[in-house]
């Protein structure tokens, strides 16, 4: 966590979307909690995928924090599969300097196989459609899609000419930390020709001293612009 705070802060995102937000029964402070002080951002968490970890009753959810107000938010319930656990998204509209921007934010089936990738393409047209409910204006989907852009599961969002990606503009080969290089955390914008996803890197990659580093997934930080 203090690496995460360390090499977050001088980032200075409007933004952050988070999978994986720890949270447990104890009086230990969340990761949404800690990473809400340490950046002063604002934000909506949901709770998920309740377990017994380490002792203690614990969860492992999403969280959208954010510089500017949130004006509505919402989790949203996804196709699961009993090997993998319950699987969320989240929706949260923000008012932004530039106009109303509705977030996605998600988290996909890690399973392997045929059947996962069908699973996958399950949760994201189910995320498209809670998208798109009363909203005409520009949506950012963000998160860990747990596939590279190449499965066909992603083209419910990839296939379509008018969004934009971050794997299109990333010069990274992984966004994981270790293990085989590939790009499953992305991050997605429905700009209706108004915003441009113009840059995208990674960042939270580096090591400290002792060679302990803030994730096993590097963080994506894309720009986004309007037109």
């Amino acid at each position: 966590m203090s690496l995460i705070t360390e090499q977050l802060t001088p980032l200075d995102c409007d933004i952050l979307c988070l999978q994986e937000v720890y949270g447990s029964d104890d009086s230990t402070p969340s990761t949404f909690e800690r990473i809400s002080a340490s950046t002063g951002l604002q934000g909506f968490h949901s709770p998920a995928r309740f377990k017994h970890r380490q002792g203690r009753w614990s969860s492992s959810g999403l969280s959208v924090l954010s510089r500017w107000p949130i004006q509505a938010a919402v989790p949203i319930a996804l196709p699961s599969d009993p090997l993998d656990g319950e699987r969320i998204a989240q929706r949260v509209d923000i008012a932004t300097p530039r106009g109303p921007l509705r977030i996605i934010n998600l988290h996909l089936t890690h399973l392997a196989g045929p059947e996962a990738a069908r699973l996958r393409q399950a949760q994201l047209e189910e995320i498209h459609h809670q998208a798109l409910i009363l909203w005409t204006g520009p949506i950012v989907f963000a998160g860990d899609f747990n596939a590279s852009p190449g499965e066909r599961a992603l083209e419910v969002l990839l296939g379509r000419p008018d969004y934009q990606s971050s794997a299109d503009r990333l010069s990274d080969t992984s966004t994981l930390m270790e293990g085989t290089a590939k790009v499953i955390d992305l991050i997605v914008l429905r700009g209706i020709g108004h915003w441009d996803l113009t840059a995208a890197e990674t960042v939270l990659a580096a090591y400290d001293r002792d060679g302990v580093y803030p994730s096993d997934h590097k963080g994506v930080m894309a720009t986004i612009a309007s037109r």
